[in-house]
């Protein structure tokens, strides 16, 4: 081999070294980009689930002061009823055996 065979190879072999390179980047610039779509799809899920828990967690308060409330009122409501509805014996301060 001479001189000029010898670099017309080297030519060659950094000539397929670039492509390759160039491939590589062009492949980690792709799988990049796919990644980034990739989180920004998570990113807008996550918002959505967090919405949702915070509708949810909304909606248990209200079920808890509603369901306090109603039993609250059955309670009054109870109450109030026996109260009026029977009344009450007057005791007679009789002494029974003293």
């Amino acid at each position: 081999m001479d001189y000029n065979e010898l670099m017309e190879v080297l030519s060659k072999l950094n000539k397929t070294v670039a492509m390759a390179q160039q491939q590589q980047r062009m492949s980690l610039d792709e799988t990049l980009i796919t990644l980034n779509k990739t989180l920004e799809t998570v990113g807008g899920l996550l918002e959505t689930i967090q919405i949702a828990i915070l509708i949810i967690a909304v909606a248990l308060s209200i079920l808890l002061v509603g369901m306090t409330a109603t039993c609250y009122y059955a309670k009054y409501k109870k109450y109030s009823q026996t109260r009026y509805e029977v009344e009450p014996k007057k005791k007679s301060f009789s002494t029974s055996g003293v």
